[in-house]
Parts: C-alpha cells; structure tokens; sequence
C-alpha cells in the first residue's frame, strides 16, 4: 500500500534491508548505487503521517514486503 508514502529500501551487502518512509521528495531511483552520507532523501509527511519525521525500518533477509525480519535498530548502534 501506500501507508509508507515516498519512500526508499536499501538492500546492504551484509543482507540487511533499510527502509526510510513518509519522505517528501526521493533523490535516488530503483537500482543506483548509494554511498554513506550520501543524501537519498528529504524529510516529509507523506502517507499516513501526522507531520513531518523520518521512519527507519531495519529488515534482514529482505524487505517487510517479501518476508524480511524486522531490526531493533538500536541493538546495531549500541
């Protein structure tokens, strides 16, 4: 569905997924290549959202949509 609004999913080498949701504008397209700090981007309230925030979702195996586990995020930064 759309719930998520504009958003990105990151598939890393490590075969974690990341995804960033409810963006107002995306600055990169299916199947480039990104770098760390590299901008994917801008901050938004698409969706269903009541302002404006970044959701990070942390998946290994794949994405939420194709049967990927969901990631505490804050156990990989701790």
């Amino acid at each position: 569905g759309n719930s998520a609004g504009y958003n990105v999913v990151l598939r890393h080498s490590n075969g974690y997924y990341t995804v960033y949701a409810h963006c107002a504008k995306l600055l990169v397209k299916k199947g480039d290549y990104v770098s760390r700090r590299q901008q994917i981007a801008t901050m938004g309230k698409s969706g269903v959202a009541t302002g404006t925030h970044l959701h990070l979702g942390v998946f290994y195996g794949g994405p939420p949509y194709n049967g990927g586990k969901s990631i505490d995020p804050r156990k990989l930064w701790s």
